[in-house]
């Protein structure tokens, strides 16, 4: 799953986030990678099931970076 944020928004949770993950998930049963997409920071996280990544978006009112909102040139 991809979310969008501002530089601002991810440094300010990326610590609580990975604490999610981990205490969640445990250690090595996720990834997350940062990525840039046209005009957005993007985060790329790789879940095992789609309930986790439900709760991750809701527990940090994370916003998803939908295909159409990436304008490809």
């Amino acid at each position: 799953m991809r979310t969008k944020a501002s530089d601002e928004d991810r440094i300010l949770d990326a610590d609580a986030i990975h604490e999610w993950l981990l205490r969640e998930l445990g250690w090595g049963n996720y990834a997350w990678t940062g990525d840039n997409q046209p005009g957005h920071y993007a985060s790329a996280f790789y879940l095992p099931n789609m309930d986790v990544a439900r709760r991750l978006v809701e527990t940090f009112d994370l916003e998803l970076l939908h295909l159409e909102d990436v304008k490809l040139i």
